[in-house]
């Protein structure tokens, strides 16, 4: 490995380390035992009320969940079924988290 790609993935180990101790601060209780609100976990998983369609990749933090979420051909968070342009659904429904990877050639 060269020095850049050791300083790369050095950068890429620590950014994840630090997402992760993030997100267990945000799981436990504090002195009073609340927790931390969904939007805030979610935040850092991905956006409430968005969609690959709007957001960057660099955006989410789905591999916490599952490293084959980044592998998506259309992400949603928190978004009626109706207003996500791939289902054709009239529902008002709003799941956490909706993917999709169309399988074909190459993948």
């Amino acid at each position: 490995m060269t020095d850049i790609n050791q300083s790369d993935l050095a950068a890429y180990v620590s950014r994840r380390r630090t997402i992760l101790d993030v997100l267990a601060r945000q799981i436990r209780s504090d002195g009073q035992g609340r927790y931390s609100k969904e939007d805030a976990i979610h935040s850092l998983l991905m956006p409430m009320r968005t969609d690959s369609n709007e957001i960057g990749t660099d955006a989410s933090n789905l591999w916490i969940i599952d490293e084959r979420l980044a592998f998506h051909d259309y992400l949603a968070s928190d978004k009626t079924l109706k207003s996500m342009p791939i289902t054709g659904s009239d529902s008002t429904r709003e799941p956490d988290l909706l993917a999709t990877r169309l399988a074909g050639a190459g993948r």
